[in-house]
């Protein structure tokens, strides 16, 4: 498997070759328009896995120039488009321009009839984490709320896509005292991990964390003791 420096660099120069078949098409060819704003778009997502964020934005802005040049409405394209400039920006802390390509993102799926969807779930995560980066729980639960509700009405019951919206909601209530009903969402979040493929992964691990910090939360320590241990075990080996 190629790593990150390398799939950077074949996408740059993928864009490049698009980004000027379009140019020399007088900007007529169409297709070369929509590969190139996705390209531009992966090209961002590889740098974010870097950690350039403020690189990555330029290309962010030029695939949403390219996907506004189309005739035709690019649909999910250009809604994964202001999601990851938003990403991009919640990295760099500006949290009102994050907040404000969310929204974007939200009014798009309606303004373009796209039906409701995992991704669009995924959008309402991120807006959530951004409220309560801001200490705006009363604003964040509703967000995770209706994240969870979307993959429960469009995934299988044992996707672990739907385990990782349960061990969000759980933390957040975990992180304010509500410590029952977070309870009951890492429950029903590990069983379906334990069911759909086991508890030795990465995402399972971080739900197992957050229970244990909540058995710590509420006086079981023993047994917060115990998972922690499974914890360390999953992520580093025996």
């Amino acid at each position: 498997m190629e790593d990150v420096e390398t799939r950077l660099l074949n996408a740059r120069l993928r864009l490049c070759t698009l980004t000027e078949t379009f140019n020399q098409s007088g900007k007529t060819d169409l297709d070369a328009c929509l590969h190139a704003a996705e390209v531009s778009v992966e090209v961002g997502k590889l740098m974010q896995e870097q950690g350039s964020f403020a690189t990555a934005n330029p290309f962010f802005q030029q695939a949403l120039e390219l996907y506004n040049s189309l005739p035709a409405p690019p649909g999910i394209g250009l809604v994964r488009c202001w999601y990851h400039l938003g990403k991009n920006y919640y990295e760099q802390e500006d949290f009102d321009l994050a907040e404000a390509a969310y929204r974007h993102c939200i009014d798009l799926y309606e303004m373009e009839s796209i039906p409701e969807d995992a991704f669009l779930a995924t959008i309402f995560d991120a807006m959530a984490y951004l409220y309560h980066d801001r200490d705006k729980f009363g604003v964040a639960e509703p967000l995770l709320q209706k994240a969870l509700a979307i993959k429960e009405s469009v995934l299988p019951a044992d996707h672990t896509a739907l385990a990782e919206s349960l061990n969000h909601l759980g933390w957040l209530y975990s992180e304010h005292a509500h410590y029952h009903e977070a309870e009951q969402l890492f429950l029903r979040a590990l069983g379906i991990w334990q069911r759909s493929c086991g508890l030795q992964n990465a995402s399972a691990a971080m739900c197992l964390e957050n229970y244990a910090d909540l058995l710590n939360k509420t006086g079981r320590t023993a047994e917060a003791t115990k998972i922690l241990c499974n914890v360390e075990q999953i992520r580093f080996g025996s």
